[in-house]
C-alpha cells in the first residue's frame, strides 16, 4: 500500500512538473495541467478532478482547469459549490462531504448528473490562500483520510504551480494590454491579426475588421483637461468591449484609435456591428470625472477576402476608409475600397 502511494505520488508529482515547466506558455500549460489533474482523478478514483484559482485582487474564486468528464460543469460553479469552497479556504483544512446528494440540470434535454460526494482540498503558499482542488464523485465508497493524505503531498507544489501561473499570467496581460484603457494593445493587435488572417485564408474563411475614431477628441482635452479625456477613453474602451462577442477582438490602435477584430464575420455582419457601436456611443453620456461628456466616433469597415488579403492590408483599408467618414460629415461609417 506505502509502495503503491508512493510510486502514484512520483508519477503525479512528475505531472505536476511539468505543469510548471510549461507555465510560461497558455496552451502547454493547458495541456499539462489536464494531465495532472487526470492522473490525481485516476488514483483517487474520481469522476472529475478541478483546480480553482483565488483572485488576489477581489477574492473572487475561479475555475481554471478540470479533467472534462462531464460535458458541462458551468450549472456546478454555483454559489452553493463555492461557498463550500470558500469555508475550506477560511478553515485551512480538507473539506469532505460523501452525503452530497445534489443533482445538476444541463440546459438542454433531460441530461443531468448527480453530485454524491466531494472533496475539497484548500491550497496555500507562504501562508497565503491560493486556491483548491476539488475531487468529485468517488466511485466506490465515499473519500476518506487516505485520499487526503495522497492530496496533502501534492498540496505545496500545487500551490507553487498555481502562483506561478498566477505571475505569468499577470505579465502576460501586462505586455499585451494597454494600460489605460485595459484592451489589448497595439502590439498584440498586430500579431493576433496576422495570425487570425492566416487562418483565414488557409480555411477559407472571413474576417473583418473596424478601425474607430472618436470625434473631436481634441476639443475635449482642450475644454475639460487630459485626465477627463483619458477616463473618456477608458469607457469607451468598456463600452466597446461590451457591444462584441467574446471571439472578437477589441484593441486601442493609438491614442483615441481603436481597432476591433471580427473573426468569422462577412461585411454585412461588421456593418450591422460598425453601426450599432455608432449609435450607442452617439446616445452614451460619459461620465469623464462627472463633466457628462457626449461623444461620437467615425468608423471605417474592411473585409478579408474582399478588400485585401493581408493584416497590413486590412488595417490600411480600414483606416483609410475611416478617414473618409471623418472627412466627409464625422460620425458616420465608411466601407472600403
Amino acid at each position: 500500500m506505502v509502495e503503491n502511494l508512493q510510486s502514484d505520488y512520483q508519477a503525479c508529482l512528475s505531472l505536476l512538473l511539468n505543469v510548471i515547466e510549461s507555465a510560461w506558455n497558455s496552451s502547454d500549460r493547458k495541456s499539462a495541467f489536464s494531465q495532472f489533474l487526470e492522473g490525481v482523478r485516476a488514483r483517487l478514483c474520481a469522476d472529475e478532478c478541478l483546480v480553482y484559482l483565488l483572485s488576489k485582487a477581489n477574492r473572487s474564486i475561479e475555475r481554471i482547469h478540470e479533467t472534462g468528464r462531464y460535458s458541462d460543469l458551468d450549472h456546478f460553479d454555483h454559489q452553493e459549490n463555492y461557498a463550500l469552497i470558500e469555508q475550506a479556504l477560511d478553515a485551512g483544512t480538507p473539506l469532505l462531504d460523501n452525503d452530497h446528494a445534489r443533482e445538476i440540470k444541463l440546459p438542454f434535454g433531460d441530461v443531468s448528473f448527480t453530485v454524491r460526494s466531494l472533496l475539497c482540498y484548500p491550497l496555500q503558499h507562504r501562508g497565503e490562500k491560493v486556491g483548491a482542488l476539488e475531487l468529485l464523485n468517488k466511485r466506490n465508497g465515499g473519500f476518506g483520510d487516505e485520499d487526503i493524505l495522497f492530496l496533502a503531498s501534492l498540496a505545496s507544489p500545487l500551490s507553487v504551480a498555481l502562483e506561478a501561473i498566477r505571475i505569468f499570467d499577470s505579465t502576460e496581460r501586462l505586455t499585451i494590454t494597454d494600460e489605460l484603457t485595459t484592451l489589448y494593445n497595439y502590439r498584440y493587435l498586430v500579431q493576433y491579426l496576422s495570425t487570425e488572417v492566416r487562418r483565414c485564408l488557409r480555411y477559407k474563411k472571413k474576417v473583418s475588421l473596424l478601425f474607430l475614431d472618436v470625434d473631436g477628441f481634441k476639443k475635449i482635452n482642450d475644454t475639460y483637461g487630459h485626465l477627463v479625456g483619458s477616463r473618456a477613453l477608458a469607457e469607451i474602451g468598456q463600452v466597446l468591449r461590451s457591444m462584441v462577442r467574446e471571439t472578437d477582438v477589441v484593441g486601442r490602435y493609438g491614442g483615441d484609435e481603436f481597432v476591433i477584430v471580427l473573426p468569422e464575420t462577412p461585411l454585412n455582419g461588421a456593418l450591422v456591428i460598425a453601426e450599432r457601436i455608432r449609435k450607442k456611443i452617439e446616445d452614451y453620456e460619459f461620465a469623464a470625472q462627472e463633466q457628462g461628456v457626449r461623444l461620437t466616433v467615425s468608423l471605417g469597415v474592411a473585409n478579408l477576402p474582399k478588400h485585401t488579403l493581408t493584416a497590413e492590408g486590412l488595417i490600411k483599408k480600414a483606416d483609410a476608409a475611416m478617414y473618409r467618414a471623418k472627412g466627409l460629415s464625422k460620425n458616420t461609417i465608411r466601407v472600403a475600397v
